[in-house]
């Protein structure tokens, strides 16, 4: 898999959450940093694992694909950001 310039990702994941109660309850966001070939990868790669999740990108770039470097992230791999 070959990098470009825009292979770092910041993907927003929005999931209910039903396990607490009253206030507990609703929808949890979590934020993962993804390096992929192109943005569609970066998602699949969270469809595949969260399949009930919406995913969006939220950023993309060179910053983000350095950051995802010194987290020591290699291509299809992502972690909480």
């Amino acid at each position: 898999m070959g990098l470009n310039t825009d292979d770092g990702f910041f993907i927003e994941s929005r999931m209910t959450d039903d396990s607490g109660e009253g206030a507990d309850r609703g929808e949890r966001v979590i934020r993962w940093i993804v390096l992929a070939a192109s943005a569609d990868e970066a998602l699949s790669l969270l469809k595949r694992d969260y399949p009930g999740a919406e995913h969006s990108v939220a950023d993309s770039g060179r910053d983000i694909r350095a950051q995802a470097a010194r987290l020591g992230l290699v291509p299809g791999i992502y972690q909480r950001a």
